[in-house]
C-alpha cells in the first residue's frame, strides 16, 4: 500500500510518509485503534503528513522495516502488524512520520500502553 501511496503522489521513492499514509488506510488495524484510543484523529495525522509531503519534506523508509520486525519479535508476535509499524515509525527519528506523530504528542510509551489496554479489553470480551 505504501507503493500505491507513492505512485498516487507521483513519487519515485517510498518514504516513511508513504508507509504512514498506507498505515492510516488500515481502518480496522491496531495502529488506527491505538490512535483513536489516544484520542488522536487519524485524519488529522493524514492531513499533516500530506502537508509535509507537499512542503517538500521526504525521508526514506530504510529503517522502518527493520524496526517493525524487531518490535514484532520483541512482543513475541507471529507477524508484523500495523501496531509494530506505528512503533517503528516513531522510532525512526528524523523522518516525516516521526515528526508528525511527535508533533501530535504521540510517544513510543503511549502506543505500547494503548496497545496493552486494547488487548486487555479484547481478551475480556
Amino acid at each position: 500500500m505504501a507503493n500505491e501511496e507513492a505512485a498516487r503522489l507521483n513519487h519515485q521513492y517510498i518514504g516513511t510518509e508513504h508507509v504512514h499514509l498506507a498505515l492510516l488506510k488500515q481502518h480496522g488495524g491496531m495502529a488506527v485503534r491505538v490512535l483513536n484510543e489516544l484520542q488522536i484523529d487519524p485524519r488529522k495525522i493524514n492531513a499533516e503528513v500530506e502537508q509535509a509531503i507537499h512542503a517538500g519534506q521526504r525521508s526514506l523508509a530504510k529503517n522502518v522495516t527493520e524496526y517493525a520486525l524487531a518490535e514484532s519479535q520483541n512482543l513475541q508476535s507471529k507477524q508484523v502488524d500495523t501496531e509494530h509499524i506505528l512503533i517503528a515509525l516513531l522510532r525512526d527519528h528524523g523522518t516525516v512520520a516521526a515528526q508528525v506523530l511527535g508533533n501530535n504528542g504521540l510517544t513510543f510509551e503511549q502506543v505500547r500502553e494503548a496497545m496493552e489496554r486494547i488487548n486487555t479489553r479484547k481478551s475480556q470480551d
